[in-house]
């Protein structure tokens, strides 16, 4: 092999590991998942039921997911995100709706 076509050898394979380099991901987030979460059930006063869920440590945004049903419909609501810390309610429709199950959407993202 002639030292013209070794350099171009190295050159090349420097450049091609380069940019691989450059274009490997890395970690976008170093905080947690929400963690120590719980869920639940409960009706407002004056108003509809809805299901709850909470988490307590970690980082992020955890949602309420409730699936409702008055016996003839059943509908899956989605609460809004809530901090770590705060609680995100998914709020059955009126009209004698109640909650069969809650279940929690974690994300560190909204």
């Amino acid at each position: 092999m002639s030292i013209i076509k070794k350099i171009f050898t190295v050159a090349t394979s420097t450049a091609v590991l380069a940019a691989v380099v450059s274009l490997t991901p890395t970690a976008a987030y170093a905080e947690p998942w929400p963690a120590t979460c719980s869920s639940g059930s409960d009706h407002l006063s004056t108003g509809p039921a809805y299901g709850w869920a909470i988490c307590k440590t970690g980082g992020g945004y955890v949602r309420a997911i409730a699936k409702c049903t008055n016996n003839t419909f059943t509908k899956t609501v989605t609460g809004p995100p809530a901090w770590v810390g705060t609680e995100s309610r998914a709020i059955c429709p009126i009209g004698n709706y109640y909650v069969l199950s809650v279940a929690i959407a974690k994300s560190l993202v909204r």
